[in-house]
């Protein structure tokens, strides 16, 4: 049995998982992700492709209910990528003695692998991890404690959301599945790349990754790493070369994510995502500190939903309101030539290169960008003095 011509892979991790041969891996020496199958312990069983999410897509799908969430603690904001739902849906499960599943950085910060909260700590497990990532044993894990009787919580990708449905084959009843708002996985391989040139120019190994700090305030992307002498490194997204290339032009992502299948077919409970247009549609801003858009999916999701009133903000949104945010990408020609030329200029000269080269915003926007993060930085911190 082979997987592997499977093209539109989204390295769900339900076919490493559910393998009873431990046949199949995820290749890892590879510019993004892929599956691979050990001929030599295949069975031909066939359960690889049986439970692939993406050879069987269910029927889109719209959400039950939308809301704008925000929560009452705004130190707890200020940590998270923006309103804090995550947080307090994790809180609420570790309260009744749940577990809670998410993506954490490797110890040198060089890989993104699940993890439980038991292991890392709920910290390691939020904000945004702008890379692709490994569900390795989670899926079995989370398994295991659900035949236990225990709550979990597990927070990722739609793709990985129905990698997960599918690994377990049925619905328990003490399991809450969460995704987000997804843009896309940057290769693995580029990451990497990036964070050697870093502690290459910073002299000492990386020590902490965090893509979204709000050192800008929420709406100013950025980056922040620190290294193991004690140096920082604090950038804009519009003017770093890796972060640049994904968010403002996708072009180091899973090419198949553009066209990803699970935009309008999100097998989870709760849909988490930034709340860009919570003044337009609901006559509420946000202070720059970052408002959550919380999409219920299931009937499950609702009444998790309306346990976290103690701890968030909660309003009603018309469901019609933001379906935008549930819009596949798509693909165009110019975009297509330009994501060549970069991919092109990569091999010849490596991320930061050709990020810089290409990506990243230059001259007057370059500048303004610049003049607009410096006050923002002063406005952000002066929020933070007010908590």
């Amino acid at each position: 049995m082979s997987i592997s011509h499977v093209e539109q892979c989204t390295n769900c991790g339900a076919c490493v998982s559910v393998c009873p041969q431990a046949a199949v891996s995820v290749q890892t020496d590879a510019l993004f992700y892929r599956p691979s199958v050990d001929s030599t312990r295949c069975t031909e069983c066939g359960l690889c492709e049986k439970r692939c999410p993406v050879l069987h897509l269910p029927a889109a799908r719209q959400p039950l209910s939308a809301f704008r969430a925000v929560h009452h603690d705004d130190e707890v904001i200020w940590q998270s990528s923006s309103g804090g739902v995550f947080s307090a849906l994790a809180e609420d499960i570790k309260q009744r003695g749940g577990i809670v599943f998410g993506a954490a950085y490797s110890e040198d910060c060089r890989a993104v692998r699940f993890a439980c909260d038991e292991e890392v700590g709920l910290d390691a497990l939020r904000r945004s991890k702008y890379t692709e990532s490994l569900t390795g044993e989670a899926f079995a894990q989370i398994r295991a404690a659900l035949e236990q009787g225990r709550e979990v919580l597990f927070c990722g990708a739609p793709c990985q959301a129905a990698g997960l449905r599918s690994y377990l084959n049925r619905d328990y009843p003490n399991l809450i599945v969460c995704d987000f708002i997804c843009g896309g996985f940057p290769s693995h391989q580029m990451y990497e790349e990036y964070l050697t040139a870093l502690e290459q120019q910073y002299h000492a190994p990386v020590q902490s990754v965090n893509f979204r700090p709000k050192t800008f305030g929420w709406r100013e992307y950025a980056i922040h790493i620190t290294f193991a002498n004690g140096k920082e490194y604090s950038c804009q997204a519009s003017l770093d070369p890796f972060f640049s290339a994904f968010l403002l032009h996708r072009w180091n992502i899973r090419e198949n994510c553009l066209q990803c299948p699970f935009t309008d077919r999100h097998l989870s409970d709760l849909t988490l995502g930034d709340f860009w247009r919570s003044r337009s549609v609901t006559g509420e801003g946000d202070a720059d500190k970052g408002v959550s858009l919380l999409l219920a999916n299931t009937e499950k999701g609702k009444a998790a939903v309306s346990l976290l009133s103690s701890s968030m903000q909660i309003k009603d949104i018309p469901v019609d309101k933001v379906l935008y945010a549930l819009k596949p990408h798509g693909t165009a020609a110019a975009y297509s030539d330009e994501r060549r030329r970069f991919m092109e200029e990569y091999r010849r000269s490596g991320v930061v290169r050709a990020g810089k080269a290409l990506a990243v915003v230059r001259g007057s926007a370059a500048l303004k960008a610049r003049v607009r993060g410096a006050q923002r930085k002063r406005v952000a911190a002066a929020l933070r003095r007010q908590k």
